[in-house]
């Protein structure tokens, strides 16, 4: 049984990680989403809803021609979209990574008047064919090649 705060996070980390097998979603995905998360904000979330969160950003990447970034911006809840975020706005931002970017995003939002509860950031490195289709979420992040390129992964 896990006993400190990382022993927890590793635990939770290979729940999810199991779970996301049993639907498809590669386990890697799942590791580097989380990976320099803070125990204490897993730790506050649900199972399903930290599944949800992946699996959503997994399916807004899945288009991004070069050069652009997607972003989504949704209030998930439980009986629309499987997962929820405790009734708090997510915005969602897929991009090439690029120095200052969560700062950038966040800003924007204090801007607008809106408080970040969570920041989840992963730098992912990809494969994707001409059209911008993601092929693959690589978990070497030495692997090189026309089509692979370092992306921002953004959940606030």
């Amino acid at each position: 049984m896990p006993t400190s705060p990382e022993d927890v996070r590793t635990d939770l980390i290979a729940r999810l990680c199991a779970y996301a097998a049993s639907k498809g979603t590669p386990e890697g995905l799942v590791q580097a989403y989380f990976q320099h998360a803070a125990y204490e904000d897993l730790a506050e979330r649900d199972e399903m809803d930290l599944y949800g969160a992946v699996a959503h950003q997994l399916r807004s990447a899945t288009e991004r021609p070069q050069g652009t970034a997607t972003v989504r911006i949704l209030t998930p809840s439980v009986p629309v979209d499987g997962w929820s975020a405790a009734g708090h706005t997510v915005v969602e931002v897929v991009t090439d990574d690029m120095p200052f970017l969560v700062d950038s995003v966040t800003m924007a939002l204090d801007a607008a008047g809106h408080t970040v509860h969570l920041v989840i950031h992963p730098q992912l490195v990809v494969r994707r064919d001409v059209a911008g289709h993601l092929q693959e979420v690589l978990t070497d992040a030495g692997t090189e090649g026309h089509d692979v390129g370092r992306e921002s992964w953004m959940h606030l």
